[in-house]
């Protein structure tokens, strides 16, 4: 329950665990190894299914960006690289030096961590690029995001980065709303706009385009570049009547 209030798990998540709980439990009565299953009366949280995107302004976006840079941590750099790849919080935080082609600039995203099950090649801007050369882990563990914490030598990976999340970036960036996952959202919205919704769907790893489309929206900047744009063209043949 606290879980679910902090933000960290939904509770769909939380309701797809239950389930998976009680079927186990289900079996062990069927094997005799229980008694009876004290989950078959579970009550399932009410789920909101509005899981509506906050999309940010570019200006709001040039802060978070801001912000995130300068703060510098490793939780930042998380959410820099979120922002950089379209990936899941989960994805990341499970990210191997194994994993990432330096010479092809690929990140290899295995099926097992990405929640559709299915592997995936990420494409890595130079910007990204940079920012895993500034981590320093390599060569000091096989985690790419890492806690200070070592054990047997070897830094531990990081799991969470939600604390500092909602609690420092976030707030310094004047976007307390903002959730972690909205990153991914923006990033997979500003791929759709800036190339295409079928390549948007492909470095986002969704199975079709028809998950890809909640994220192909409408700003009102675009709006109106496409009337200025509109604007030059009608502008352009009436002078060219009077000429």
């Amino acid at each position: 329950m606290e879980l679910m209030e902090r933000g960290d798990l939904r509770p769909a998540t939380i309701n797809h665990i239950g389930k998976v709980i009680r079927n186990l439990m289900s079996v062990a009565v069927s094997q005799e190894l229980l008694e009876r299953n004290r989950l078959a009366g579970l009550i399932r949280f009410p789920e909101n299914n509005d899981d509506t995107q906050r999309l940010l302004t570019d200006e709001e976006m040039r802060l978070l960006v801001k912000t995130l840079n300068e703060d510098g941590s490793v939780a930042a750099k998380v959410a820099l690289f979120a922002l950089l790849t379209a990936a899941r919080q989960g994805e990341i935080l499970h990210s191997e030096w194994s994993q990432i082609d330096f010479e092809n600039c690929v990140w290899n995203i295995p099926a097992a961590n990405s929640k559709s099950k299915r592997g995936r090649r990420v494409p890595l801007s130079d910007a990204a690029v940079d920012l895993l050369n500034s981590l320093g882990s390599k060569g000091e563990s096989r985690w790419v995001f890492v806690s200070q914490r070592r054990r047997d030598g070897e830094l531990v990976r990081l799991t969470t980065v939600q604390k500092a999340w909602r609690e420092r970036l976030r707030v310094r960036a004047e976007l307390e709303t903002l959730r972690f996952h909205d990153l991914r959202g923006n990033a997979i919205s500003r791929l759709v706009r800036q190339t295409s919704i079928t390549v948007a769907c492909a470095v986002a790893g969704h199975h079709s385009v028809t998950q890809t489309e909640r994220y192909n929206t409408v700003t009102e900047s675009s709006m109106q570049q496409s009337v200025s744009a509109l604007g030059g063209i009608v502008s352009e043949a009436m002078n060219a009547e009077v000429a």
